[in-house]
């Protein structure tokens, strides 16, 4: 992420701002305050949801002595879940899940606030290299994992799969995580797997090191999806080649990821989280390096989930 400089009178305010909120965790040991505990709800451990989430407690505990609980879930819509219901305090999903909740219509938007737009996830689908699999249409009457239960991954499947004439009865569907995945494919049991995540993806790596892969081209249907579903945030985009040995240039869908709070959550907890994601990008990108990808000016673009307090806090004090 390109380094913004801002004028130190602005940044010792905010400094200001954001350690008059929350004390750092020396300064309430020594007043015998409690320790602050959240629990940050994530994705399989093969994905990005999960290392980003697992990189961002450590900076936040190192920061303020908040400590972070990173749960492994299925995914966004089990996340959305999670903190509607309060099991969670901090969620990572993708744009497209936010109206996906189960939840009665309306609810899920009004009690949720974002921290703000992290990155895009690519829809991959992958398949053998050496699989007569050349395109979507190619994949009826085959077994193909569409994620788990409950995750973005198989929302977005069975949304572009329908149109495609591959909803009921087209594929022979099961429901795998990340990680089953891949081994099912090693295993010869699916013949296809649809994963929608950040790049590159590690489990996805870990595959193609040992299997040769490809990922299908999605263009056409990308650009079905955008015009059935705008408002989910779908953009066509492309997945460079090399991103995955040996996987050439492929152009796919994407969807924005965000990370998301309650309404009430505690505003000094927020404006922290929200300033070590640009503050201390260089060092989540160390481990995920889509951490690199959040700029404060698409930041704050998380329609229909409106910005939180403290997230807009941070945001109105680094506005030059």
């Amino acid at each position: 992420m390109r380094s913004c400089r801002r004028p130190r009178r602005t940044l010792a305010l905010l400094g200001v701002l954001l350690l008059g909120l929350l004390p750092p965790a020396s300064t309430a040991a020594e007043h015998g305050g409690p320790v602050r505990r959240v629990v940050i709800v994530s994705g399989s451990t093969g994905g990005i949801y999960y290392s980003y989430g697992l990189a961002l407690a450590r900076e936040l505990a190192a920061a303020t002595g908040v400590r972070a609980r990173v749960v492994a879930t299925q995914g966004s819509v089990e996340n959305l879940r999670a903190l509607v219901e309060g099991t969670g305090d901090i969620a990572f999903s993708a744009a497209d899940a936010v109206t996906e909740t189960g939840l009665p219509p309306g609810e899920p938007v009004g009690s949720l606030r974002a921290i703000g737009r992290l990155y895009d996830d690519y829809l991959h689908v992958v398949v053998p290299a050496s699989s007569p699999v050349r395109e979507l249409g190619d994949l009826r009457g085959r077994t193909v994992s569409i994620g788990s239960a409950g995750s973005g991954t198989e929302l977005i499947a069975r949304r572009i799969l329908e149109p495609a004439g591959l909803g009921t009865g087209g594929i022979r569907p099961v429901s795998l995580g990340l990680g089953d995945s891949a081994a099912a494919m090693l295993r010869g049991e699916v013949d296809a797997f649809f994963w929608s995540g950040g790049l590159p993806t590690r489990a996805v790596s870990a595959l193609a090191a040992e299997l040769p892969i490809r990922l299908l081209p999605l263009g056409n249907e990308a650009a079905s999806m955008r015009a059935t579903h705008g408002s989910a945030g779908y953009r066509v985009a492309t997945v460079p080649g090399g991103t995955y040995a040996d996987v050439p240039q492929t152009r796919t869908l994407a969807v924005p990821n965000y990370l998301l709070v309650r309404a009430d959550a505690d505003p000094a907890v927020v404006a922290w989280v929200t300033r070590l994601l640009f503050e201390r990008s260089r060092t989540l990108a160390e481990a995920v390096p889509v951490a690199r990808s959040p700029s404060p000016r698409t930041a704050i673009f998380t329609d229909p989930v409106p910005l939180h307090p403290g997230a807009l806090a941070y945001y109105r004090a680094i506005k030059p």
